[in-house]
């Protein structure tokens, strides 16, 4: 191997020097270049062979290395490893820290003066990103005794139709269940500030409670379509609407309300009780019971003894109206002891959900 000077060979070696326009200085084994240095740059590996570069610490002998056959830089190891980024797709990471300690295996950023930044960014000029494209993603994996295998998946994510100066986001995290390595959305954030448990999720629970019973799986709030009927079902019905009907269901507790005015009867039965259908759930069967009472009731022109009580039965989707006197055995509300057309009734009722 020449030892170059200026063009002239003065021997064995390895140190190509040149004096011309490019002023250029090479280190080279089996007469190829391995450190180029020039006015503007040091390259190492210009030629792009698969000679890796390998810096070495007081401790530890890879402290960098650049792996030239995988196109990689590693800390810490001399090649990178294999690793999983979604349930099926594995991939060889550009860059690797591999360490087996925290202080070997923790990346930290410091800025002295403020906050510091890690940035995710997709898209480029020509290649926008649109509604649900991924804008980046934290995966955290275990190794499951062959292979490094995806538990957890943020993913933040176009939440609708982005433009100029105007970018929706939402994240979502995702799990996997026991016996899977392919995470699952639990839970989103999205780019309206709600905070949404998907279908997948069990629920909430609350200060270190793990019953599955326990958990909070439903909040919403709504209307439903009140009847005021003769019977459960397969009877007449009263032709007055509600003026008003709403509920709220938080878990399986579920409050409603409604409010008629003047209450028409014909068509009814007289003699047959009241009953008001299309709750917007099924009542629960509860041990031990099968009347639950839990709301209160106001009416207007209608004779009754006692006090009024709205109650449900459980397994069942329509309620009834109990008349209770002291001293007497309760009994329901009839359609002759309404006053058609003028009667007024306002209610609310509270019940376990089926």
């Amino acid at each position: 191997m020449a030892n170059i000077i200026n063009g002239t060979d003065t021997g064995s070696g390895g140190l190509i020097t040149t004096g011309d326009s490019s002023d250029e200085l090479q280190l080279q084994t089996a007469e190829t270049a391995r450190v180029t240095l020039t006015n503007t740059a040091v390259v190492v590996n210009e030629g792009g062979d698969d000679v890796d570069f390998r810096v070495e610490g007081d401790t530890d002998a890879n402290l960098l290395v650049v792996d030239a056959g995988e196109d990689a830089v590693v800390v810490g190891a001399a090649s990178p490893v294999d690793v999983y980024i979604t349930g099926a797709s594995v991939v060889s990471p550009r860059f690797q820290i591999y360490g087996t300690s925290a202080a070997d295996s923790t990346l930290s950023l410091i800025r002295s003066d403020n906050s510091p930044y890690l940035a995710f960014s997709n898209g480029s000029s020509g290649n926008n990103v649109v509604d649900s494209s991924v804008m980046g993603r934290i995966v955290a994996s275990g190794y499951d005794g062959a292979n490094y295998r995806v538990g957890v998946d943020i993913k933040f994510e176009v939440d609708g139709t982005p433009g100029t100066g105007d970018m929706p986001g939402r994240i979502n995290f995702a799990t996997s269940s026991s016996g899977t390595a392919s995470p699952t959305n639990r839970m989103q954030i999205t780019s309206d500030g709600y905070v949404r448990l998907s279908s997948a999720s069990l629920g909430i629970q609350f200060g270190g409670d793990t019953a599955a019973a326990n958990a909070l799986d439903d909040y919403e709030e709504g209307t439903w379509t009140p009847v005021v009927a003769d019977a459960a079902s397969g009877g007449n019905e009263s032709a007055t609407t509600p003026t008003s009907a709403i509920y709220t269901k938080i878990g399986r507790l579920v409050t409603v309300q409604c409010f008629f005015t003047n209450v028409s009867t014909a068509g009814l039965t007289a003699g047959n009780d009241i009953h008001i259908t299309g709750l917007p759930f099924t009542a629960a069967s509860v041990s031990g019971t099968t009347l639950v009472p839990g709301g209160s009731i106001i009416v207007q022109q209608t004779t009754f003894s006692g006090y009024l009580v709205p109650y449900v039965f459980d397994n069942q989707s329509y309620m009834r109206i109990a008349e209770v006197a002291s001293g007497s055995v309760a009994d329901a509300l009839l359609v002759s002891e309404i006053t058609s057309g003028t009667t007024d009734i306002w209610l609310s009722l509270t019940y376990q959900a089926a």
